[in-house]
């Protein structure tokens, strides 16, 4: 057992009794669970209805498989006469039956001996030997012929246990791919009668001995005991403390404890209550932000024509000011003041005019007197000033002329620019409430948690992709799992596309990377048959009618093996898709009717095409 990154890494050997009802990919996946490590296999494979010796390697050890594969076996079987079952055992239906004659002991030690030594034996029709590339439990399952295998198996040795009411319990000890049902049914038809098998235990693989082995439970309650031993250690070093906290709790006043339970209970309330309107909000918001999506491509446009309109108006309002006399735009809102101005001139007009015309009275009252009395008056500078004064009133009245042609063009520019000004202030506004839903569409929130509607969108595609994939990924693992979004938090800005497997048989989840070799080859085949499916439903008509898988499956054991083969030709034969298969395992290459077959050569690869 060793240590890394806070786990225990094993590496060893187990050797378990496997009990009755139990597969032995159940033992490997319950190993696995137990010690948390996902390199764990097993020895020779005993189906649920077979009990006894399962040799389970963990870790490295895992390299020693075929050395023990090939060690010879030894197993205790009872055999009912009377009746033939088409699986050889109780578990199947009766298919003949026949009388039991009188039997001795001597004539049942003499059949079994007869058995002795090397000999053919018919492979069982519910097994996974290939006929034509097809293994022939598939024969037996549609219906059809099942063709008659045989090959040699040698019986080591073979012993009479007992004979009571028509059951007959042998040991055997034989070599690797012996058939024990098989032999059950042919000592029986020796016997001149018919049988099948109610009991078959394997005791022995190469030197390992059942008497070696231990129950899966113990196994459980070894590796409970150990970490129970660190949990009382432990708790053996926290006693001091423990003390000194019952001192501590002694002290405090249960009625304030009451109080803040209720307080905590109140909360808990609200808290449920906040969730439902949370999720209800959170659907509303999913909703909305479909619609969004809708509106994301027109509101980008509005954008960008608003963006032009607001310069060619920045552009028509510097025009208009460069045709104007106002240096600036401050320029032309101070023309409104130049009335007060005008009035000034205004005044300073009617103040000359009325001092003219009392000159202009003043001279003709005096010219008027006569010559008599009058007294002549030099009145030359009185002519100039006259005339000066008129000059000014001339020049008051042209300027006052100009200035009120200037006012009105410069009030109706003023007005122009006024106009562009509030249009330009209301394209800015609208402009500021476009550009935020789209920095809104766009993720451009400045938060923490912020996703961009492209991560949205993805999410949304790969939970369909998830359903898609959960019922392929259950079917291939024999209803074990089934695949789960992961809802975990993470510093990245786009997250929610994690995985986790739901395991069926413990009731719990947790991550895909604590699946084995053979599990993470499931989980990914179906994955990528769903990718193609979900793909092909949202690409408009497009479609994917071909697939092609490398390698991968040299980790699948039997089991796995066959319904992961089950579910491949499911496909193929339900759709019109093309699933092509690239592998070197020869029992898979044997169950696939069409073939291309590379072979290297010193001159190149050959390729030929071979169909059953």
């Amino acid at each position: 057992m060793k240590q890394e990154g806070g786990k225990q890494k094993m590496d060893g050997i187990l050797f378990i009794d496997k009990e009755k009802g139990w597969t032995s990919r159940d033992v490997v996946n319950y190993i696995s669970h137990q010690f948390q490590t996902k390199k764990v296999g097993h020895v020779g494979t005993l189906d649920p209805f077979a009990t006894g010796l399962l040799i389970v390697l963990v870790g490295k050890a895992t390299k020693i498989a075929p050395y023990l594969e090939a060690q010879e076996k030894e197993y205790e079987a009872t055999l009912l006469l009377g009746a033939d079952t088409d699986t050889l055992d109780l578990e199947g239906e009766v298919v003949l039956e026949k009388e039991v004659p009188d039997l001795s002991l001597e004539a049942i030690e003499e059949t079994l001996h007869t058995f002795k030594g090397t000999i053919e034996q018919v492979v069982p029709k519910y097994s996974a030997v290939k006929y034509k590339g097809k293994a022939l439990y598939r024969y037996a399952f549609a219906n059809e012929k099942t063709p008659e295998i045989s090959r040699k198996i040698t019986i080591h040795d073979i012993h009479f246990m007992s004979y009571v009411d028509h059951q007959l319990s042998f040991s055997v000890h034989c070599s690797k791919g012996t058939y024990i049902r098989q032999l059950g049914q042919d000592i029986a038809h020796d016997l001149s009668t018919c049988g099948h098998l109610t009991s078959l235990r394997r005791t022995k693989i190469g030197e390992v001995s059942i008497f070696d082995a231990k129950k899966v439970k113990e196994i459980e309650l070894d590796n409970k005991k150990q970490k129970l031993d660190k949990v009382l250690l432990s708790l053996a070093s926290k006693q001091g403390e423990l003390s000194s906290l019952e001192k501590g709790l002694s002290s405090f006043d249960l009625e304030v404890i009451r109080k803040e339970l209720k307080a905590k209970k109140e909360q808990k309330e609200n808290y449920d209550s906040l969730k439902e309107v949370v999720d209800k909000a959170q659907k509303e918001l999913e909703t909305k932000e479909a619609t969004l999506n809708g509106q994301l491509s027109s509101l980008k446009e509005q954008k960008e024509k608003m963006e032009t309109k607001i310069e060619s108006l920045e552009e028509e309002l510097a025009t208009l000011l460069s045709h104007s006399t106002f240096e600036s735009l401050d320029d032309a809102h101070l023309s409104y003041l130049s009335e007060e101005k005008m009035k000034e001139i205004s005044d300073l007009l009617l103040v000359t005019k009325t001092r003219l015309d009392e000159i202009e009275n003043t001279l003709k009252e005096e010219q008027e007197k006569g010559y008599d009395t009058f007294i002549p008056v030099d009145i030359t500078p009185l002519n100039e000033e006259a005339t000066k004064i008129e000059q000014e009133k001339d020049a008051l009245l042209e300027n006052k002329t100009a200035l009120a042609n200037q006012i009105e063009n410069n009030r109706k520019e003023l007005i122009n620019i006024h106009k562009i000004m509030l249009e330009t202030k209301s394209l800015q506004e609208e402009y500021q409430e476009i550009n935020a839903l789209y920095k809104t569409a766009k993720g451009d929130l400045g938060n923490a948690n912020k996703i961009c509607f492209e991560v949205y969108y993805q999410q949304q595609v790969f939970a369909k992709v998830l359903e898609v994939a959960s019922q392929k990924f259950n079917q291939m693992s024999g209803g074990r799992y089934t695949f789960a979004r992961s809802l975990a938090t993470s510093k990245k800005k786009q997250s929610g596309l994690e995985i986790n497997v739901i395991d069926c048989q413990y009731g719990n989840e947790r991550s895909a990377s604590s699946l084995s070799g053979g599990e993470s080859f499931q989980a990914s085949l179906s994955l990528a048959l769903s990718f193609s499916e979900v793909i092909q439903a949202y690409a408009g008509g497009i479609e994917l009618n071909s697939m092609f898988i490398d390698e991968g499956f040299g980790t699948l054991d039997e089991d796995m093996l066959r319904t992961t083969e089950k579910t491949l030709m499911g496909i193929s034969n339900s759709t019109d898709r093309l699933v092509g298969i690239i592998s070197h395992i020869d029992e898979l290459q044997e169950s696939i009717p069409s073939k291309i077959v590379v072979t290297k050569t010193d001159h190149g690869s050959k390729v030929r095409v071979e169909n059953d």
